[in-house]
């Protein structure tokens, strides 16, 4: 029996045997709990020298040591989590310009008017028109370029902002409808009609 343990090809499955032989008590539910999954996935063996490598556990993993130790089983210790499983590679933050999908304001430097607007693409590309068409004063297109020809004032591109984002463009409409009701001093020259009556009561009544 002895010089079975010598030369062994030892499995997952085996090692589980050989410790549940061995384990008695309050380490039995330890055993039955997601570490010994964990261990059932993650244990890696080299057959030609009764090697285990396990995952590290407080309390669970020196008696799984030592019941592999008397069969010469010769035992590595993993951590239980990698740094790289801590310390995730976070994604790059998405700037307000690449947002998609968006409801946004754009106020006027000089006073509380604010242009409310919604657009599928990015942000970026949509701040770029208003912004051209205000350079090229094109009034009859744009009422960001029509305020700023009437009053003088500049326009806040820096303090430009996403309000919301909704993938479905009939909602975006009536989201977009619902901030210029609520708005101060909404610059947009209609808000597309989308909403029924009964919500611009609402709107009204928390204006108010």
């Amino acid at each position: 029996m002895a010089a079975y343990f010598l030369t062994p090809i030892y499995t997952s499955s085996k090692i589980g045997q050989l410790i549940s032989e061995r384990i008695k008590g309050p380490l039995v539910a330890a055993f039955r709990s997601p570490l010994m999954k964990t261990l059932d996935r993650s244990v890696e063996m080299e057959p030609a020298t009764g090697f285990a490598v396990i995952p590290y556990k407080q309390g669970v993993t020196e008696p799984i040591k030592r019941i592999l130790n008397s069969h010469n089983v010769k035992v590595a210790q993993k951590p239980f989590q990698t740094l790289g499983h801590i310390f995730a590679k976070p994604k790059d933050p998405v700037t307000k310009e690449q947002r998609t999908d968006a409801i946004y304001s754009i106020p006027c430097n000089d006073c509380d008017n604010e242009y409310i607007g919604q657009t599928k693409r990015q942000f970026g590309t949509r701040l770029k028109e208003h912004q051209k068409a205000v350079f090229l004063g094109k009034k009859e297109n744009s009422a960001l370029s029509e305020h700023t020809c009437l009053t003088n004032h500049t326009i806040g591109w820096d303090n430009s902002k996403i309000i919301t984002t909704n993938r479905r463009y009939h909602q975006r409409l009536r989201l977009e409808a619902w901030h210029i009701n609520s708005a101060h001093a909404p610059l947009n020259r209609d808000d597309g009609g989308l909403l029924p009556d009964a919500y611009l009561h609402l709107v009204r009544k928390k204006g108010r």
